[in-house]
């Protein structure tokens, strides 16, 4: 048996390679998140072919190709080495190994005749405080509003155990996780760090500091230090920046004199940097030299980098976990805020990945309201005003997209016309027993339903709507939407004063013209089916025999109705204040054919006999509080089943 010294010892061992791999392709690629560095990144740790397994293919073939080149009659080199250069290439073995098999797991270490140590130019790059918040935010899991706000000087020393302790490490990383760093420019230097108070020595200006101590230890100043690393130096002040009240600052500190600059002054004030780099050319020099020489100049990560020095098990480890699986293994509340998240480090939000639809029903309601509508939530005070039909929105493009598109999520872009602004929750549909209708309304526990009306009230009336998507194990969600009238219900403002239907009778007067829109994507402009609700299932459990109503009616509860007033006011406000649990819907259904007339007096009378002929099938129940968020406003996505499909 192995004792604890030998265990405790492959544990930090394995531990750190972890760590050392989580900066390589995790850490580094998302503060320099251009594409041609991230793979650059991973050739690093895994060679051009991006991953393990071909990393560890090629340096089983290398072993034998090496072998061959440092043998006087190399078979390699008599067929390649016709060209002089290339042989002298080849005769350095390594160009070829770290070229297309990465650093890692290289045969031997590489320190190029120099030992390896944190170089003071390679300090002086690193001094990154500005990405340093004046404070750590706080925030609920899922949610985008502030819970509480610490000063970051009071995360120190002994209090960084106590804030742990009080709020949680599990809503602490969610916070580090959907919280942007601050910028790596000028002006931005953390606060508290201009006064900093060090135990046995006072306050001290760190700013100040890290300026002094680069002059102390003879790093070159700004333009010297990029001839150093065979960089140009700048001709003038203009090539940093245009801002002008900077660059007025700076020639005025430096004497007009871009000799004078400071190293760390020069890089934080370069405006030209690479697609998604958080700085510049000067500190990328030295920043991704030494991220590849610590791993080629150690031999635990070259030809120590074996099951013999690591285990297996521990060398598994390395390879296959990634910060996402740490804080899902640790942090098991994360796991949803974490979907579809490849890089912890990079800000987390909604992705929907290419399994999605596979999902089981609850996990898709909640990946959406979690990343999506509870991540997106306006602050109390930015809830935009509801805007004017845009009539001219409503063109072809839009409603073809409206009755083909079956994803949850609005293609990137997407802007309502109608309906921009409203509330949604979740929810579930509890279905009457014995009601006669298949595949949803036998019943789905997890759903969304967006409240919201057509537009500006004050412009063409209080016009309410709903929609409702029913979510599916393994399938594409199913989707109705109903209104009140074309027209709404004039000037009151109780959106439970009326039921509403997905099928509205057509009006002669309408003023939103939508009828006449609609008619060019599908013969029956004013009815959306309800055929693909009832052919599925929650589970996903495809129907034999489809029994679909022809007429829906949302009916609100005597209580939901009763509860609001009429006058004019914003109706979010009273969707915010309905509790999780409460009964918004009485669902009808009727199987009654849907008949029409060019008089009204039969148009009504249809009507009438098709209300009275409907049963009671279920009920709208929120699953949890109404939430008003961009997402719930411009990102999910209600498709529309037309007549035709």
């Amino acid at each position: 048996g192995k004792d604890d010294q030998w265990l405790y010892d492959k544990a930090r061992l394995i531990n750190a390679a972890l760590m050392a791999k989580i900066h390589t392709v995790e850490w580094t690629p998302a503060i320099i998140a251009n594409p041609v560095t991230e793979r650059a990144m991973y050739a690093n740790w895994w060679g051009l072919s991006g991953e393990r397994e071909g990393r560890d293919k090629f340096q089983a073939e290398y072993e034998a190709l090496a072998n061959d080149i440092i043998k006087k009659d190399s078979f390699v080199k008599t067929i390649l080495g016709f060209d002089p250069e290339l042989r002298n290439l080849l005769d350095d073995a390594s160009f070829i190994e770290h070229a297309l098999g990465g650093l890692v797991g290289s045969r031997q270490p590489d320190n190029a005749g120099t030992p390896y140590t944190l170089t003071e130019e390679f300090v002086e790059v690193y001094r990154m405080h500005p990405l340093m918040r004046d404070s750590v935010e706080v925030y609920d899991i899922g949610s985008n509003m502030v819970s509480t706000s610490i000063s970051l000087e009071d995360t120190r020393n002994g209090y960084a155990e106590d804030i742990l302790t009080e709020q949680g490490g599990d809503r602490l990383w969610y916070s580090f996780g959907i919280t942007h760093p601050g910028s790596l420019t000028l002006n931005n230097y953390p606060e508290f760090l201009r006064n900093l108070d060090i135990p046995l020595v006072g306050n001290i200006d760190l700013a100040t500091v890290d300026i002094v101590r680069d002059r102390e230890r003879g790093v070159p100043r700004y333009n010297e230090f990029r001839r150093q690393i065979g960089l140009n130096p700048i001709t003038k002040f203009e090539d940093l920046t245009t801002e002008p009240v900077l660059l007025e600052k700076l020639k005025r500190i430096y004497s007009n004199d871009v000799e004078k600059i400071d190293a760390l002054v020069g890089q934080l004030a370069e405006t030209v940097r690479p697609e998604g780099f958080a700085f510049g050319e000067t500190a990328f020099q030295i920043f991704i030299m030494n991220a590849s020489r610590r791993l080629i100049t150690d031999r635990f990560y070259t030809k120590d980098y074996t099951p013999e020095m690591y285990t297996q098990e521990g060398l598994d480890w390395v390879e296959e976990q990634t910060m996402v699986s740490i804080l899902n293994r640790h942090f098991p509340e994360l796991n949803t805020s974490l979907v579809g998240v490849d890089n912890a480090f990079k800000p987390w939000g909604l992705n929907i990945t290419d399994d999605y639809k596979n999902w089981a029903a609850c996990d898709k309601e909640q990946h959406l309201w979690v990343n999506g509508a509870l991540r997106t939530q306006y602050p109390q005070d930015e809830i935009p005003a509801f805007k004017d039909v845009d009539i001219g929105g409503l063109i072809d493009s839009i409603l073809w997209t409206k009755v083909k598109r079956t994803d949850d999520v609005a293609p990137l872009g997407y802007e309502k016309p109608i309906h921009a602004h409203g509330a949604m929750a979740t929810v579930a549909f509890d279905a009457v027993a014995g009601q006669p209708y298949s595949g949803i309304f036998k019943g789905s526990e997890c759903g969304l339903l967006r409240l919201s009306v057509t537009g500006t009230p004050s412009d063409r009336g209080f016009a309410p709507g709903l929609a409702w998507k029913a979510f599916v194990d393994g399938k594409n969600s199913r989707n109705v939407s109903a209104l009140y009238t074309l027209s709404g219900q004039g000037d009151n403002h109780n959106f439970f004063a009326n039921e509403l239907s997905q099928y509205v009778s057509p009006e002669v007067n309408e003023t939103l013209g939508t009828t006449a829109l609609f008619s060019l994507v599908t013969s029956k402009p004013t009815r959306i089916m309800t055929t693909k609700m009832a052919k599925v299932t929650q589970d996903g459990t495809v129907e034999s025999n489809i029994v679909a109503p022809t007429q829906l009616y949302f009916v609100p509860t005597a209580e939901i109705k009763s509860r609001f007033s009429s006058g004019a006011h914003d109706f979010r406000e009273d969707l915010v204040s309905l509790p999780e649990g409460t009964v918004l819907y009485d669902v009808y259904g009727t199987t009654k054919d849907i008949k029409h007339s060019i008089f009204p007096y039969f148009n009504n009378r249809y009507a009438k006999d098709r209300r009275d002929s409907a049963v009671k099938i279920g009920q709208i129940r929120l699953t949890s509080e109404f939430n008003l968020s961009t997402f719930g406003d411009g990102g999910v996505f209600f498709r529309h089943q037309r007549y035709e499909d």
